[in-house]
């Protein structure tokens, strides 16, 4: 490397798999030519390399840490987060008051869910594994008759929704003492037809000898809970469907969450808060910003298609800088894995998992390190060998390819950027500043307090065991004395 030529600047946002996908495809070939730095407020990533989708099956999480990812491909982290994009003077703002620059920034921040509240329960990324242990015992013991399960539209993966409908009706036909009526709430037009014909297909068949009721084409509006007296005190769940005329009523309701994007001062969104991107992934209207994964508008979102946007986004940057050539790779198949069929097969191998209170939704892809990406899955193997190429392919489950697309249409109407003054950012990154400065000397005063109050709690302690050990005569009180 020219010692008088500068390192590019790349600023990434966030540190999930396409974040960090992006950071090492970017040192796999600019090396020192590139200054990495990862803007997260996160420090461990969390993961699940042999995932197998079986929602209800226990499985150790692993963690990847940051820093270490960091310090050994030598990248910058800044524990923080990001609020405002200026765009033409190429830097952000943190939420601390740092202001950063760049020559190139990447949004990766990913998308939050809106949770719901109980007795809804909730099946997003992370299900409360204690409302999932409570369904379960409410089947078993038969006060539970009726479950939905809804899909609403705009979810990235709607397969979990499908899976759940299947799971819960298998599991509900082995643990409850009378039968159980299972409702699926889609707003797709017909079960998984966002996933290509061949998914469809098996999920309508499946769903159809399963005896779950499907009701397509239906947007959910509201749910009313109701105390059900005549039953033990319970709730019933009155689910509004299209119009108030319309509407069905159950005991319990497994909902997946809708999506909701960052939505990041200075730059256009959706009116769900998603940023639009073109088919290199850079924002609309930008010229040194790109964005990646569910903070995008693309419609199907999934490990494995985040990953490939990964490296398109450094292929893209790569030529902008006129660093190289663009890599021109087309976009990967998606090969998901449904859940596997049928419900004896199912239940023979998981139902020692159901009663140990320690239910998790697992990813559904395979083999397991193209969700990470090529070069992350890379140095991720070095530190854990479940990462690899060489896995068998998975025995349960059916397969199903799905095309990723080249990129999705922008249909809805777009909330243009907003570029504050100068002047005004400045006193905005001050205030932050000052706050932040506050918060760490609050933080110190109330460590040096605990630590305070350790230090008299040992003192105290270790009086009362000398008094103890003197009063047992295992110590003596040794003084010099003179005789007159």
């Amino acid at each position: 490397m020219n010692p008088d030529i500068a390192p590019v600047k790349v600023l990434i946002a966030g540190c999930g798999y396409g974040g960090l996908e992006t950071a090492m495809a970017l040192k796999d070939r600019l090396a020192e030519r590139v200054e990495i730095t990862l803007l997260t407020a996160i420090v461990n990533l969390t993961y699940r390399p042999l995932s197998s989708g079986a929602p209800f099956v226990r499985e150790p999480a692993r963690t990847i840490d940051v820093h270490r990812l960091a310090d050994e491909r030598g990248m910058r982290v800044v524990l923080d987060e990001l609020v405002n994009v200026q765009d033409d003077e190429c830097r952000v703002l943190t939420h601390d008051g740092e202001l950063i620059d760049f020559d190139a920034l990447v949004i990766a921040v990913g998308a939050h869910e809106r949770g719901s509240a109980p007795p809804l329960i909730s099946w997003g990324q992370e299900p409360d594994q204690a409302q999932l242990g409570t369904l379960l015992d409410e089947l078993a013991a038969g006060t539970v008759k009726s479950v939905a399960v809804t899909i609403p539209q705009g979810v990235g993966w709607p397969l979990a929704g499908y899976e759940a409908a299947l799971i819960l009706a298998w599991t509900a036909s082995h643990l409850a003492p009378t039968p159980v009526s299972v409702t699926l709430i889609t707003a797709e037009e017909r079960p998984a037809s966002g996933l290509g014909p061949q998914a469809a297909d098996w999920v309508s068949r499946t769903l159809a000898d399963a005896g779950v009721e499907v009701l397509s084409s239906s947007v959910t509006h509201s749910f009313t809970a109701q105390q059900d007296t005549h039953d033990g005190g319970g709730h019933t769940v009155r689910v509004t469907l299209g119009d108030p005329a319309h509407e069905i009523t159950v005991d319990r309701v497994i909902c997946v969450p809708e999506s909701f994007g960052p939505e990041v001062s200075g730059l256009p969104s959706t009116p769900h808060g998603f940023l639009p991107t073109g088919v290199d992934g850079r924002v609309l209207d930008s010229d040194r910003v790109w964005a990646l994964g569910e903070a995008t508008q693309r419609a199907l979102k999934h490990s494995i298609i985040t990953a490939a946007e990964a490296d398109a986004v450094a292929s893209s940057i790569i030529a902008t800088l006129g660093l190289g050539e663009p890599s021109g790779a087309p976009p990967p198949a998606l090969h998901g894995i449904l859940v596997d069929a049928p419900e004896q097969r199912w239940w023979d191998a998981n139902r020692e998992h159901l009663h140990d209170e320690q239910m998790a939704s697992r990813c559904l892809w395979w083999p397991p390190e193209e969700a990470l990406g090529a070069h992350f899955a890379r140095w991720a193997h070095t530190h854990d060998h479940a990462v690899h190429a060489e896995i068998p392919w998975h025995p349960n489950g059916l397969p199903v390819i799905v095309p990723a697309p080249d990129s999705d249409p922008i249909s809805e109407r777009l909330t243009p950027a907003v570029h504050p003054q100068s002047k005004d950012l400045l006193h905005d990154s001050q205030g932050r500043e000052r706050m932040a400065i506050r918060r760490t000397e609050h933080q110190m005063a109330a460590t040096a307090h605990e630590l305070e109050e350790e230090l008299q709690a040992l003192d105290k302690r270790q009086s009362t065991v000398i008094k103890q050990l003197r009063a047992a005569g295992y110590l003596q009180s040794h003084q010099n004395t003179t005789g007159g």
